[in-house]
This record gives structure tokens, C-alpha cells and sequence, in this order.
């Protein structure tokens, strides 16, 4: 089913953030749908599932000489400053770097390439840069976007390309965009991007034909909504190519083999993960154990010694009741003995006599209140007891809310930390670890071809 959310080309508005108006872009037109499509009638046509990755995750790899305008540009899809740029021709990026963003709905992450295309870098540094964006763009990118000035296409770029198809295969045209920037120089001139491809040399255009002639020009200066447009003609432009391709990515045995190192990384990140959410787990467990364990010790002791007390109690009340009837039956039993020597003799026995006021004074006793007392005791005592346990189940529950409260503090931590597949893109960005040793070997046959090559 189709979801009734939607995104604005030229301000990242969102329909779900209903605080939010076209106001905020001055695009009303945008607002009500640009598509055809009015808020709340429903979201345009959903695009391709771009494959492989994370979910929803769009992949550009930016290409182009040193000073062409690739961090600029990288700024520019993301929507801040992401990358370093300068407007001066030396390079600022000087390693393979990887930034992302979620814009238009989507996951976009950019790797902005160093000195692939610079001639001066030697065959290592080259190799390793590569490797690098093979790693963290795996399983593969949506988009190389060759990044070029309106300036002369000079012979350095057009042998920097086709090494670079040398080495990646020719497919990897048809996920080739020719990306010119200075398109604010064009708008000057009254010239479109189409104007600029018609007075290009044989060789560039050659390489636009190779890429399907898809084409398109960035002013990196725009303000919106314009610079919004740019960046979402250019997510169609990626999109088309993903359904072109089959909904794929594109991919090659390098990427394939990369693809299987970074997968088992990820596998391992998340069992460490969970190995250390297990620690946690126990310790919050062992924490919480502790702190209630003195509150239940004096609470358990307490109630023992009540329980006891009752014990106690009732052993005497019914040690009470027996000697009562005992007390009972004897005195009836003498009474019964004097009358019947009183009849026979005339006179009763001393001694009975004697024993029968014993019975009688012991009787007066035991119903002088003393075991009324000790059963009121034990109706207390037992009432006591009935909060005592109630007073324990309170604890337990506190104690579990407790627990739960904190599982779920450990769970909102746990769900902050980035995706496994973006750690092990940051090991591989960074050298750091065994991944970058591991995709090296896995490829090593590759970076020999690419030896080659420069």
C-alpha cells in the first residue's frame, strides 16, 4: 500500500510534520504538489527499492579532477556543510571520505573521492582510495557522478576516465551521470546545460553518448527552492537508472567479494553488540538486586520474627484450650468421685477435696482473660503479617518497573548506536581495525590488474 506521506522538492518538508507550510520555502505550488499530487491526496509514485545495503539507501560516488567542485557538490546533495570545499583549485579532500543525510525521504550517502583522477598520486595511494570506496560504498553504488567544470575537457580527464572503466568495466556507464557544475555561469549567458553538451569536443561527447547522455548542471551557490530542485532532478535522473538496470545496484566481482568481507563485520558488530547489551543487561540486574537486597533482608527478618511470634502464640492458645478441657474433664471426674463417697460414707475423701480446689483455682485462671489476650495478639500479629506480604509484593513490583525501566533505557542507548554496515564503513574509511587488511586480500587480484593500469 502506497503511504500518504510526501516530501518537498525544494524544502525537505514532510507531510507527516503537519507544523510545517510552504511558508517556509515560499513554494506553494511545490506544497500542492508539483506532481499533481495535493497534501493529503495520497504520495506520488513511489520510486525504485534500491537494493543491496541499507534500506531505502541511495549510493553516489563523485568523480572528477581536483578542483572540479565534487565537495561542493557533495555539500550540495546533502544539504550542508559536509565536506570541505574552497573555491580556490588546489584539493581539500585529500582521503576517500563518506558523508550521509536523509533528504527527500531517503538515506543518501556520498563519497567524495581524493586524487583517482589525479595523475600526480602515486599507484598505492591510488589503489588503497579505491579500495576504500569499494568498501563503503558496498555492495555497490547507485551513481558515479562525473563531476566537471564548464572549463576545457583537457586529455588528463578523458585518460583518468577510461582508466577508471579499465578498471570497473564498461557497465559501469550505465550508472554514469556527467554532472557540470558553475550552472549559475550558464543562467548569465542564457545558456541550458544542453547548449553547453552541443559545443563540447568529440571526446566528451563520446563519453556523455557512452553515459546514456544523461546530464546536469549545478549551481552549488542556488538558495531554495531552486537548490532543492537540482538535487531532486538529480534522484530522478539516479532513479531512472536504478529501473533501467533492473532495480539493481551496480556491482562487480570486486564489489561482490568486498560485499562478503563487510557482511561478516557486520555480522561480528552486531554479535559484539549484543554481547555487550548482555553485560549490561546483567549488570543493571545485579545493581538493582543489591540495592533491594537490604530493603528485603530487613523486611524478610521482621516478618520471620513475626511469623514466629504467631508460632509461638498459638502453640500456647492451643496448649490453652487442651489443658481447658483436660481442667474440665478432672474437675467433673472428682466431682463425680466426692459425691459418690459422700453417698457411700457420709463424708467426703480429703484428698479429693484437696485436688478438686487445685482443678478449681487453675480453672479460675486460665479464664481469667490471659488467653483472650494471646488471641487478640495473634489476630494482630496476623494482620501485621498481611501487610508485611503485601508491603513485599509492592517491592517486587517496584523492583520489576525498575528493571524494565532500565532495560529500556539500555534499549534506547543500544538503538542510537549507527548501523552496523555504517561502522564498518567508518573502519574501512579510516583504516582502522582488520577490515581495510581484509578487503585487501579479497581483492587483491583486482588491485594487481589496477597496477596496470597507472
Amino acid at each position: 500500500m502506497a503511504s500518504n506521506n510526501w516530501f518537498c522538492r525544494s524544502c525537505d518538508y514532510s507531510s507527516v510534520l503537519s507544523g510545517k507550510s510552504y511558508a517556509q520555502c515560499g513554494n506553494k505550488r511545490e506544497h500542492k504538489g508539483k506532481s499533481g499530487h495535493n497534501e493529503g491526496q495520497g504520495s506520488p509514485e513511489e520510486g525504485p527499492s534500491f537494493g543491496g545495503g541499507l534500506d531505502n539507501e541511495v549510493r553516489i560516488v563523485l568523480l572528477g579532477k581536483t578542483g572540479s567542485g565534487k565537495s561542493a557538490t557533495g555539500n550540495t546533495i546533502l544539504n550542508g556543510g559536509f565536506f570541505e570545499s574552497t573555491t580556490s583549485g588546489s584539493s581539500v579532500t585529500s582521503q576517500c571520505t563518506s558523508r550521509h543525510a536523509q533528504r527527500f525521504g531517503k538515506e543518501i550517502l556520498v563519497v567524495d573521492t581524493p586524487g583517482v583522477f589525479d595523475t600526480s598520486s602515486t599507484n598505492d595511494v591510488v589503489q588503497k582510495e579505491i579500495l576504500k570506496c569499494i568498501g563503503i560504498t558496498s555492495p555497490g553504488p547507485h551513481c558515479f557522478l562525473l563531476i566537471m567544470g564548464l572549463g576545457r575537457f583537457t586529455k588528463e580527464e578523458e585518460d583518468s576516465i577510461n582508466h577508471f572503466v579499465n578498471y570497473f568495466g564498461k557497465d559501469v556507464f550505465r550508472y554514469f551521470i556527467v554532472l557540470f557544475t558553475r550552472k549559475d555561469d550558464l543562467d548569465h549567458h542564457g545558456l541550458t546545460v544542453e547548449d553547453h553538451i552541443r559545443t563540447a569536443p568529440p571526446n566528451l561527447q563520446e563519453i556523455i553518448d557512452k553515459c546514456g547522455r544523461r546530464c546536469i548542471a549545478f549551481n552549488n551557490r542556488a538558495q531554495s527552492p531552486a537548490c532543492h530542485d537540482q538535487v531532486k532532478d538529480l534522484l530522478d535522473m539516479i532513479e531512472n537508472i536504478i529501473r533501467q538496470n533492473g532495480g539493481n545496484c551496480y556491482t562487480n566481482s570486486m564489489y561482490t567479494e568486498a560485499e562478503k568481507v563487510m557482511k561478516q563485520r557486520e555480522q561480528e558488530i552486531e554479535r559484539d553488540r549484543e554481547k555487550e547489551r548482555e553485560i549490561e543487561r546483567k549488570e543493571i540486574e545485579k545493581e538493582i538486586k543489591q540495592k533491594y537486597k537490604q530493603r528485603f533482608g530487613a523486611h524478610d527478618e521482621s516478618q520471620n520474627a513475626i511469623e514466629h511470634r504467631v508460632a509461638e502464640l498459638e502453640s500456647m492458645r492451643d496448649y490453652h484450650v487442651h489443658r481447658s478441657t483436660t481442667l474440665e474433664r478432672e474437675t467433673r471426674e472428682i466431682e463425680e468421685q466426692i459425691s459418690y463417697e459422700k453417698r457411700q460414707h457420709g463424708s467426703s475423701n480429703p484428698v479429693l477435696l484437696s485436688k478438686l480446689r487445685q482443678l478449681e483455682l487453675e480453672r479460675k485462671n486460665m479464664a481469667s482473660g490471659i488467653g483472650i489476650a494471646k488471641e487478640n495478639e495473634i489476630q494482630e500479629l496476623r494482620h501485621e503479617l498481611k501487610r508485611m506480604r503485601k508491603q513485599a509484593k509492592k517491592m517486587e513490583k517496584e523492583k520489576e518497573i525498575m528493571y524494565q525501566d532500565r532495560l529500556k533505557q539500555l534499549e534506547m542507548k543500544c538503538n542510537q548506536y549507527p548501523h552496523p554496515r555504517q561502522e564498518a564503513r567508518t573502519e574501512v574509511e579510516n583504516r582502522s581495525g582488520n577490515l581495510f587488511s581484509s578487503l585487501i586480500d579479497c581483492v587483491k587480484t583486482g588491485l594487481g590488474f589496477l597496477c596496470k593500469l597507472f
